[in-house]
C-alpha cells in the first residue's frame, strides 16, 4: 500500500523504545520489517533505529526505533503500524506518540513561517 502525503494532512512521531533481550527477534524480523517500510514508504517522512549515544559506552547497541508517518490520527497510525512486524512483535517495550509539525529543516525547504530558503547552507 503506498499514500500519498496530502492525503494525510497530520503526521505523527512515534518514538519506540525496545525491550531487554530482543536484539535477536529484531534481527530476525529485519527483513519483514524493511519490506514494510518499503511497500508504505509514501506513508513515512522520516525512519530509523535509534542508538545509545556513542559517549555512554558500549557499542552503540539498537534501543530502538522512530518513525514520522502520515496519518490521519493516532488510531489511524497505530493500525497502519500493527502491519510492521516490529510493532506487532513485542520487541518495543514502551512506544509514545506525538503529533508532529515540521517547522523547520531541509525537509520544509527552510522555514514554515517564511518563504525565504536562505537560512539553508548551500552544501549538505
Amino acid at each position: 500500500m503506498s499514500a500519498n502525503p496530502s492525503k494525510f494532512p497530520r503526521a505523527f512521531v512515534m518514538l519506540c523504545r525496545d525491550g531487554e533481550s530482543t536484539a535477536d527477534v529484531r534481527q530476525d524480523l529485519l527483513p519483514s520489517h524493511l519490506d514494510f517500510v518499503a511497500a508504505n514508504i509514501d506513508r513515512y517522512l522520516v525512519a530509523g533505529p535509534l542508538r545509545a549515544p556513542e559517549d555512554s559506552g558500549g557499542d552503540a547497541a539498537i534501543i530502538g526505533s522512530l518513525f514520522v508517518v502520515y496519518a490521519e490520527s493516532e488510531t489511524d497510525l497505530r493500525t497502519f503500524m500493527s502491519g510492521d512486524p516490529y510493532y506487532t512483535s513485542g520487541i518495543y517495550e514502551h512506544t509514545e506518540v506525538f503529533a508532529f509539525t515540521a517547522a523547520a529543516g531541509h525537509a520544509v525547504g527552510g522555514t514554515a513561517w517564511s518563504d525565504s530558503k536562505t537560512h539553508l547552507p548551500s552544501e549538505v
